[in-house]
């Protein structure tokens, strides 16, 4: 009883010095049970308090003996701390199940190749469409060249015919029909060119031979006097002026092919309405932009010789300025005419077009260059 007592002593002086951090625990052995010593009041003390620093005891042993074991402390978890509460929200539908990471990186992967693609093709065709503008030729002058109306071009060289040829019809007095029928016989025969071959004798606009009368082969090869020899031997042909443009021709022609002639007909009456003033400003002309004077007779005595006269800064009936006109546009290369004015537009060779201007009188003017006769 005393050595348990000792013991139990020893324990308590044990507990007032601070121990080591340990903690100890009370074992109780399968042989014997913790019993109370006899006559002592106080309860033993299996096990230390948790944090305790003193040195627990248990009671081993065989025939009652107790023993002391230490046994190392050992530390509570600590207790997590308590998440922030979720503020309340609507619910909402659960989102989408994510693709993995690979596929997206693959995903992301294919769309960057796509959008480099379309950005390289765009570059390519800009640097391209820019290339072919740089490496494009500027626009070419228009050609030389007349216009009649919105569908017949012809060459400088037909149109000083065409003029030719109205301007002789009326300085002989004749209606624009005689002119149409003219026309259309010269755009059959040569297509307004002055040839000098032909069937067998035949020369010049209308291939007319000298073997037959027409006159020498000289006189054939000169359009005014051609277009004077065509418009004679149509007024010996009766009732001509009420003949369709094929019959008409015909008569004076002779030809081996008498419906030809029908073909022109439209051409024909387009060239004769813009020649002799039923379209104002029906004929326009691209030349060179400063044509040289070529001609063998001057100005004054060409137009004298083909209108009549040269009805030149003086004023005249408004069919009759536009046929002198016309006349002077046609011949610009020949004569080195730079600019026609009448009723209040004017051609210039520079632009080959007709353009308003305030001059409204009915006085036909015409510029030229320096020197020309």
């Amino acid at each position: 009883m005393r050595t348990a007592r000792a013991r139990v002593a020893s324990v308590d002086r044990e507990r007032r010095v601070p121990p080591p951090p340990a903690r100890t625990r009370v074992v109780a052995t399968p042989r014997s049970l913790p019993v109370a010593p006899v006559g002592d009041t106080r309860p033993l003390r299996r096990q230390a308090r948790p944090g305790h620093s003193a040195r627990a005891s248990r009671l081993t042993g065989d025939g009652g003996a107790a023993s002391v074991q230490s046994v190392a402390p050992t530390r509570r978890p600590a207790r997590p701390l308590a998440a922030a509460p979720r503020p309340l929200t609507a619910p909402t539908s659960p989102p989408p199940p994510r693709r993995p990471r690979r596929r997206r990186d693959a995903a992301r992967r294919r769309r960057i190749r796509i959008v480099a693609a379309v950005v390289g093709v765009a570059v390519l065709a800009g640097a391209g469409i820019g290339l072919a503008r740089l490496l494009a030729p500027s626009p070419a002058p228009p050609l030389p060249g007349c216009q009649v109306g919105a569908g017949y071009r012809i060459g400088l060289d037909q149109a000083a015919n065409v003029t030719t040829i109205a301007a002789v019809g009326k300085r002989l007095g004749l209606p624009d029909h005689a002119v149409t029928i003219a026309l259309a016989a010269a755009l059959q025969e040569s297509r307004l060119r002055n040839l000098p071959y032909g069937d067998r004798d035949s020369r010049g606009l209308f291939q007319q031979r000298p073997s037959q009368g027409w006159g020498t082969a000289a006189q054939v090869m000169t359009p005014r006097y051609a277009a004077a020899a065509f418009y004679q031997h149509l007024a010996l042909v009766p009732g001509w002026p009420t003949l369709p443009v094929t019959v008409a021709a015909q008569q004076v022609q002779r030809s081996g092919t008498p419906n030809a002639y029908a073909a022109w007909e439209l051409e024909a009456r387009a060239l004769a309405r813009a020649t002799t003033g039923e379209v104002p400003a029906g004929l326009t002309c691209t030349v060179d932009a400063t044509p040289t004077d070529t001609a063998a007779l001057s100005l004054r005595g060409a137009m004298t010789l083909e209108l009549g006269d040269a009805s030149v800064g003086v004023p005249v009936t408004v069919p009759r300025g536009w046929t002198v006109s016309c006349w002077l546009v046609g011949h610009a290369t020949e004569f080195g005419i730079t600019s026609v004015g009448f009723a209040g537009q004017q051609w210039t060779a520079a632009t080959g077009t007709w353009t308003a201007t305030p001059a409204a009188e009915a006085v036909v003017r015409v510029g030229r260059v320096p020197g020309s006769r």
